[in-house]
């Protein structure tokens, strides 16, 4: 993947991540859909998207993009590097 499409997808996925983290409740309603439902429909509006985010899902994703940046540290500074 480009550097520059790298950047602009990390630069999208912090806010939706800290807004979902925000929104999402402690626990599943009585009306967010299953795991099944949610892979079955097209998630693409926030209305659609955001009961389907599970946290568990969710965190495993922050935790791999932390890990690929511990792997590429910034030739700058020798930091773990999110760009």
């Amino acid at each position: 993947m480009p550097h520059g499409m790298r950047r602009r997808i990390a630069h999208a996925l912090v806010p939706l991540c800290l807004v979902v983290g925000l929104l999402a409740p402690a626990g599943a309603s009585a009306k967010d859909p299953t795991p099944a439902q949610c892979d079955a429909r097209v998630n693409d509006t926030p209305g659609t998207l955001v009961p389907c985010i599970q946290r568990d899902d969710l965190w495993n994703h922050m935790k791999a993009f932390q890990a690929i940046a511990n792997a590429n540290p910034s030739p700058a500074d020798g930091m773990p590097s999110r760009n």
